[in-house]
């Protein structure tokens, strides 16, 4: 696996390039999208030629695609490429800068955006809003910033009421029920953010309906593969059932609303709209089961100033001020890993967790509106206000087979330290810079880490067969005690439940 900078490994093209006002990301998804951006580039011989046709030919010379997409981008303003693009529905988004915060009209829009007067300062500073928006019980932005010491009482008081509960702990629960266990959810969700989500509520007990149209997931056949089914794909839905349903058929989307009427969350990161268009809006399905929690998760929010706009994790880190924060020569960059996909997921799993705490206590459903720009924006506040980074930073230093990161106490001082540790291997820098009091570390690869005694005494991962296949899964990072999330079994083939779920289903609806 080689660094692919701002590219994607399976789609092309896929980059950051220069507009004549600054940078702009542009994300091609498929060869119809590339058909599309030909026409918009006025290049409709590119379309007709054979090198280009197919996603992978594009791939293998994404390099000399990219000189041709930057030459289109180069002639024109960073808006009227958004605008030319949006228009034929290919994700796109400048790179929002963070120059105090970040300046983005949909940030404001969705109230991200809060000033408030420092009163110790005196000068006013901006913090983020809340990216948990619900409509039942919505977290609240920050209000005021505290005073050095106004909250002692509080504090104070809290610390108390811990002590007591410790003093007379309550008694344990009776039996070993995961946390979850009789929530049923059900995911219409691809790629990344929601079937990550599920995969964690899964892991914590629910019961995990995925539905899929009669072709599959999307990422179903992403390689490699086993059998035609995508390891990335396996172990990202671990623990769910599978079921096929076609919700342009009219049988289908009642077998839908009779699924949705027994469970508990609705949970799903289509584009905003699209359930709407078929009979599953918001309102309706709370009027179909009030006690529902219906989560949507999308790149800019379903109220959003961008309603129809597609994002991927790409386009959400350039227009949260993420890949402003990340630069390599000063060329934005995304980071390795697909950091607003992941973010996204973990902050749904906390919305859904405080969702069904708040029906516990009123009975009532609620609708969640998660937007990942809001959230990936978020992760960014301590850039926010001018601020600098640590006076200490860490640095990373080349070695004979690899990178140490240490943290200098100067940019001098982590010159000092390369020109020691060029010459050493990486456990011999560890030492030697341990030796001389530097916090320092190796920088493992992917595989590296896999292979760690600690990484296998935490059980991060592990083989489960099933069908005949064996799969590798990655185990719950939740170290619950009472009890403990387990991760039993990999995704099913496709629609290998569907029988058994519509059976149930029809069986209750015939008693009632």
């Amino acid at each position: 696996v080689r660094r692919a900078g701002n590219r994607h490994a399976m789609i092309a093209p896929w980059n950051v390039y220069q507009a004549r006002d600054g940078w702009l990301l542009v994300c091609v998804g498929s060869d119809a999208q590339w058909q599309r951006l030909c026409d918009i580039m006025g290049r409709p011989d590119l379309r007709r030629a054979s090198e280009f046709e197919r996603t992978p030919d594009r791939v293998r010379r994404a390099a000399g695609i990219d000189r041709l997409v930057q030459a289109w981008t180069a002639r024109h303003t960073i808006e009227t490429c958004v605008a030319a693009l949006n228009a034929a529905q290919i994700a796109c988004g400048p790179i929002v800068r963070i120059d105090g915060h970040p300046r983005e009209a949909n940030l404001d829009h969705r109230g991200m955006i809060c000033r408030l007067r420092d009163p110790v300062s005196g000068r006013d500073v901006v913090l983020p809003g809340s990216p948990l928006r619900t409509s039942a019980c919505s977290g609240r932005p920050p209000e005021r910033i505290p005073a050095p010491d106004a909250d002692r009482d509080v504090i104070g008081e809290l610390a108390s009421r811990q002590r007591r509960q410790e003093a007379s702990p309550s008694a344990p629960p009776a039996g070993p029920r995961a946390p979850l266990a009789g929530i049923r959810i059900v995911e219409i969700g691809h790629y990344t953010t929601v079937p990550l989500c599920t995969r964690i509520l899964a892991s914590l007990g629910a019961e995990v309906i995925k539905v899929e149209p009669p072709e599959g997931e999307a990422t179903r056949d992403w390689p490699p593969t086993q059998r035609g089914q995508g390891y990335f794909f396996t172990y990202t839905n671990s623990d769910k059932r599978s079921l096929v349903l076609d919700l342009r058929r009219d049988a289908d989307a009642a077998d839908l609303r009779r699924l949705v009427g027994r469970a508990d969350v609705l949970i799903e990161n289509l584009k905003p709209g699209a359930l709407a268009r078929r009979g599953f809006s918001p309102a309706e399905m709370a009027a179909l089961n009030p006690a529902l929690i219906y989560c949507s998760i999308s790149g800019f929010g379903a109220e959003s100033l961008y309603a129809g706009r597609p994002a991927y994790d790409s386009v959400v880190q350039a227009m949260s001020g993420i890949m402003d924060r990340v630069r390599s020569d000063g060329v934005p960059v995304k980071t390795g890993i697909s950091s607003a996909d992941l973010l996204g997921a973990e902050m749904g799993v906390l919305a859904v967790l405080a969702a069904l705490a708040w029906r516990d206590r009123t009975g009532a459903g609620q609708y969640i509106d998660l937007s990942m720009q809001d959230i990936a924006a978020w992760a960014t506040q301590t850039a926010w206000n001018a601020a600098h980074p640590a006076d200490r930073p860490a640095c990373a230093l080349a070695c004979r087979d690899g990178y140490v990161v240490a943290v200098a106490e100067t940019e001098d001082a982590g010159q000092a330290l390369e020109k020691l540790t060029r010459s050493l291997e990486r456990t011999e820098a560890v030492a030697e810079l341990a030796r001389r009091r530097v916090q320092v570390a190796p920088v493992l690869t992917v595989h590296e880490m896999l292979a760690q005694p600690h990484t296998a005494a935490r059980g991060l991962w592990f083989p489960v067969s099933d069908d005949g296949e064996t799969w590798p899964l990655l185990a719950s990072p939740l170290r619950l005690t009472r009890p403990p999330p387990a991760v039993r079994k990999p995704m099913p083939a496709l629609g290998r439940d569907s029988a058994e779920i519509l059976a149930s289903l029809r069986r209750a609806a015939a008693s009632r």
